[in-house]
């Protein structure tokens, strides 16, 4: 039984065909300045909404602090009012 070995088939010495054309590379880097210059621009415009969002929540969590305060503010007015009601209601009650 004889064994025929396997050689690897020779790659072509030809330039041309590993590399593309002028014309195609000047494409592709015309291409990639494109996809560059659209990214830049998106992520300007995701940057400038990030500074406005950033500046959204300040005012919303200021806004938030000032409204709990008032709710503080408004529970003692309550408790008070009504422990001087019930104390009212207890001396009415007694005279």
């Amino acid at each position: 039984m004889v064994v025929d070995i396997v050689h690897p088939a020779k790659q072509s010495s030809e330039r041309s065909s590993a590399r593309a054309s002028p014309t195609q590379e000047h494409y592709q880097r015309a291409k990639l300045r494109e996809l560059i210059a659209a990214e830049k621009m998106e992520r300007r415009a995701l940057m400038q909404a990030y500074r406005a969002n950033d500046e959204l929540l300040k005012q919303l969590r200021l806004s938030n602090q000032q409204l709990l305060k008032q709710v503080e503010r408004l529970k003692h007015a309550r408790e008070d009012s009504e422990g001087r009601l019930g104390r009212e209601t207890r001396t009415t009650a007694v005279t």
